[in-house]
Formats: C-alpha cells, structure tokens, sequence
C-alpha cells in the first residue's frame, strides 16, 4: 500500500482502543507494514503499568 494512505501513530492508537472510524480501520487489512506497525504499538501499551483506578474513599472529602 502506498505510504500516503498508511495509518498515523494516532490512527494506529485510536484503532488499539476502538475508536478507529471503519473506513481507515479497513487499511489494516490490505497493508502488511500497517499490520506491523500496529502489532509493535499493541506490545508497547501492553508493557505499560495499569494504574490503580479505585476512587479514593476520602477524596471528596478533602476536596470539600
């Protein structure tokens, strides 16, 4: 596929998390530099740490 059409980092990232609109997600089938690209980006955010979400009980109450 010509380089012009391939997806940016930000496509490749919008697409990781399910925001890709479908018309440039349907790129990744028939580009194979794409795919690579993707599948890189894919094991660099798995290597990044969850962070702890739970809200904080006390919070609220320090902010009031």
């Amino acid at each position: 596929m010509n380089s012009k059409d391939c997806l940016t980092e930000q496509d490749l990232t919008l697409h990781y998390y399910g925001e890709l609109n479908d018309s440039r997600a349907r790129h990744l089938a028939d580009c194979q530099r794409c795919t690579e690209r993707l599948t890189a980006l894919t094991a660099e955010l798995a290597r990044l740490p969850n962070p702890d979400c739970r809200p904080d009980a006390l919070a609220g109450v320090r902010m009031a």
